[in-house]
């Protein structure tokens, strides 16, 4: 019987052990103590503290352009600390199966994997992964999406940062516009020392329908993370397989909110 993919990440958890040459709750206790440092200072931020303030003014020029407000409703942007089972998940998939390593890593071919694959680790996945700390900003409509981004990115502009954009649009339905900002964190590595190292906070911006439909949709995608092995047919022809009516449900919703913000705006003209 082939193991599954909790027992498997259970046996990955102990390679890490070996490889960082410290136990699991050491790992995790460090990477809590981090990220809380991390999401505190993010919080603190003078870039963070006029966003905030910055909300009221986008909601009102949006409305001025548009007649319809950007928010469902207004209150201050909250950091979200990715937790230390969805991180160490992470680092699993990066570096054993999306480089094709499972084979190796289930043969316990340590050398191996050491030499040719590990990359990201409990110690240095701060530096690697860009939604370490993230948000998520929900807006009412598409188009209010992709206002909300260009004023993001005029104040990162006004704040001298760097940040890169990604317009999400996968084949498994989920849409978002995802910014990640470079910020300089100060944390003390893993001997205690005092270090300065550049992290990405990851902005996603979606919409109010796309909010819903990634709460009820969320245990299928994980379940399509977790497969180990790629199926023999696509998912979109296996209509009866548990990812069709949620991952298409994504694709109609999308273009049925671009639909309706394009009936509004004739509505309104």
């Amino acid at each position: 019987m082939e193991p599954s993919f909790d027992e498997i990440l259970e046996d990955y958890k102990e390679f890490l052990e070996i490889y960082t040459q410290s136990s699991s709750s050491v790992l995790e206790k460090y990477y809590n103590d981090v990220v809380s440092i991390m999401a505190s200072d993010f919080e603190q931020s003078k870039f963070l503290n006029k966003l905030n303030d910055n909300l009221k003014i986008y909601n009102e020029v949006f409305i001025s352009k548009n007649n319809f407000e950007l928010f469902e409703k207004i209150e201050n942007i909250k950091i979200v600390k990715k937790p230390y089972d969805s991180m160490i998940e992470k680092c699993f998939r990066r570096d054993i199966l999306e480089k094709g390593a499972l084979k190796t890593f289930l043969e316990h071919n340590y050398d191996e994997l050491e030499n040719k694959y590990i990359e990201h680790t409990p110690l240095n996945c701060y530096s690697k992964f860009e939604d370490i700390i993230r948000t998520r900003i929900t807006t009412k409509y598409m188009d209010g999406a992709l206002f909300f981004l260009e004023q993001l990115k005029k104040l990162i502009n006004e704040f001298e940062l760097k940040s890169d954009e990604d317009y999400k649009a996968q084949d498994d339905g989920y849409y978002a516009l995802h910014l990640n900002v470079n910020y300089t964190f100060e944390i003390p590595d893993f001997k205690r020392n005092v270090i300065k190292f550049d992290s990405k906070v990851e902005i996603q911006i979606n919409t109010s329908i796309q909010n819903l439909l990634i709460e009820l949709t969320h245990k299928y995608y994980t379940t399509g993370r977790h497969r180990l092995i790629k199926p023999d047919i696509e998912w979109q022809w296996k209509y009866d397989c548990d990812e069709f009516t949620p991952y298409y449900l994504g694709h109609i919703t999308h273009y049925i909110e671009g639909a309706m913000v394009n009936i509004r705006n004739k509505v309104t003209l």
